[in-house]
């Protein structure tokens, strides 16, 4: 794990001549949500992508550790991923397909931990096939705290669900900022769920940088 947060400086990208990111520039802090948010349009999703290494940008570079960085998939080793519903081994079941996982990234087993830091430690053996959408949402909370990861990337991780559903994962993102210490990118269409759990927030659109700070300053 790194001791400090990322500060992500200058990301610049075009597509087809056109520019979808515009020298953006923002920090994540370690305990603290920070919300992505921003018109469709806005270069959000790009933004995600670029940090989660999938996509690489025209420019820009980021500083972890006091070191600076342009390899943007070099974050995945300190970084986790939930981008929108996640895929799992249907014919598995949820202790198997994070057996699965973990074995990829690291030596520690934590299956069992994460199951219950989820809400899902009484299901474990319950096969993929058989979970609801909140249910898969949990697993991929706990496929993205393997490695026990400094930073979190959410995109759009309450999508779909319904309002009990979504109030116990926004309570889990929460725990994860709060007690675990991570520094959390989130980022969602519908700002009065953002405004109960973000410390901080980024507006973009048009690939700009319009504000950085608490939403409430914003007149």
């Amino acid at each position: 794990m790194v001791s400090s947060g990322i500060n992500i400086v200058g990301l610049s990208i075009k597509y087809n001549q056109q520019q979808v990111l515009d020298e953006v520039s923002f920090s994540l802090e370690p305990g603290k949500i920070t919300a992505l948010i921003g018109p469709n349009g806005a270069g959000k999703s790009t933004c995600m992508r670029i940090l989660g290494g999938f996509v690489k940008p025209d420019s820009g570079h980021f500083l972890i550790d006091g070191q600076k960085k342009t390899d943007f998939q070099s974050l995945r080793e300190n970084t986790g991923y939930l981008i929108e519903t996640p895929d799992f081994y249907a014919y598995l079941n949820a202790n198997d397909n994070l057996k699965l996982l973990q074995s990829i990234r690291t030596k520690e087993n934590r299956v069992k931990e994460l199951l219950q830091l989820v809400g899902l430690s009484d299901i474990g053996t319950k096969k993929i096939s058989e979970f609801s959408k909140g249910m898969k949402q949990r697993l991929g909370i706990a496929q993205a705290l393997i490695g026990n990861p400094s930073f979190l990337i959410l995109d759009e991780p309450f999508h779909g669900l319904d309002i009990e559903v979504k109030e116990a994962m926004m309570a889990i993102v929460k725990k994860m900022a709060k007690e675990r210490h991570k520094a959390i990118l989130i980022s969602s269409h519908l700002l009065s769920d953002l405004e109960k759990m973000a410390d901080n927030f980024v507006l973009l659109n048009k690939g700009i940088v319009h504000f950085t700070g608490d939403i409430h300053q914003i007149s």
